[in-house]
């Protein structure tokens, strides 16, 4: 599910969205939910840039918080545009205090918690990199809070570059309780036949599985077997290639993380090109997850995932049925 800026991923994700408000126009967006059975609250942020401004949006945060239900889970998140602790969120001093004081009153007063940093401690790692005038600017701006006494359902939370913007993707994992998974069957992703190796690799394997036509008593149970062993093929060739894929990205993004915290101020221009070399073929990586995502989430939407190979036994011994 994707929403504002807001991606939630889950297998068998069970989602309602409850309610829908735009508080502040392109800067503050309030989501209810209702997942898996527990209600969240989710305000999406884009703190304005002048100083003034971003005071008087804290202090309209501060008004729809009161708002919320206590027993909600309560998730705020995205670019607040100013650091409360400049010595490790910025590689230089905070610009405006004035609006991180009053933020900082909002997060006490509600008992809110930097999600990345409880998990991290100390280390020193921006999520905004800009190059002005030769001078390399890095700050975390963007970050996830949610109450203290729900931090034992965050199990995760990490930076990662991305070539979209110049702002890092930031990401938190949550632990609720699961919803019962529907049953379905499985699609074959037709993409893998525009892959020159996935058809010289399956070539190999039908040719070898033929040969074990014999070791069963007829061909129509060779043929159930045979259908199982195709899926569970196409489904490890897909993990090792997504593997591959997910090694080269993290990779990129350590080499780039490496580049930005080396950097500090010292930037050079052929340092800063370094850094969109890294990021443009890391851009290319992610639009084929992307893709590959797409894909999958079509299939979830029909219903047309893995489900217990039992199915594949069933399905032909039921008489006078068509599959279409």
């Amino acid at each position: 599910m994707l929403v504002r800026g807001w991606q939630f991923y889950s297998p068998g994700l069970g989602v309602d969205v409850v309610s829908v408000e735009e508080v502040v126009q392109g800067s503050l967006l309030k989501i209810e939910l209702k997942l898996n059975g527990v209600f969240i609250d989710l305000f999406n942020i884009y703190a304005p840039n002048l100083y003034n401004d971003r005071i008087l949006f804290f202090k309209k945060l501060n008004q729809v918080l009161e708002k919320c239900d206590p027993e909600h889970f309560i998730l705020v998140g995205g670019d607040f545009n100013c650091t409360l602790d400049f010595n490790y969120d910025r590689n230089h001093d905070e610009p405006n205090p004035q609006s991180a004081r009053e933020l900082a009153g909002v997060l006490t007063k509600f008992d809110l918690v930097d999600i990345w940093r409880n998990l991290h401690n100390r280390p020193k790692q921006y999520t905004w990199i800009k190059l002005n005038n030769g001078q390399l600017s890095g700050a975390r701006l963007d970050r996830f809070y949610t109450q203290k006494h729900h931090l034992n359902r965050i199990i995760g939370s990490s930076i990662h570059p991305t070539s979209l913007s110049d702002h890092h993707l930031i990401t938190a994992v949550l632990c609720l309780p699961t919803a019962q998974h529907s049953k379905s069957y499985w699609h074959f992703n037709i993409k893998l036949l525009q892959d020159t190796q996935f058809k010289e690799t399956f070539k190999l394997f039908w040719n070898n599985w033929r040969k074990e036509k014999r070791c069963f008593s007829n061909l129509r149970q060779w043929w159930d077997v045979e259908k199982i062993q195709i899926k569970i093929f196409c489904q490890q060739f897909t993990q090792n290639v997504t593997s591959e894929l997910n090694a080269v990205a993290s990779q990129l993004e350590n080499e780039i993380l490496e580049i930005e915290t080396e950097l500090g101020g010292q930037s050079t221009e052929g340092a800063y090109r370094s850094l969109k070399q890294r990021k443009q073929r890391l851009g290319s990586l992610l639009e084929e997850k992307v893709k590959g995502s797409l894909v999958r989430a079509r299939f979830v939407e029909l219903r047309d995932m893995d489900s217990p190979t039992t199915f594949f036994f069933s399905l032909e011994k039921k008489e006078n049925k068509c599959l279409h």
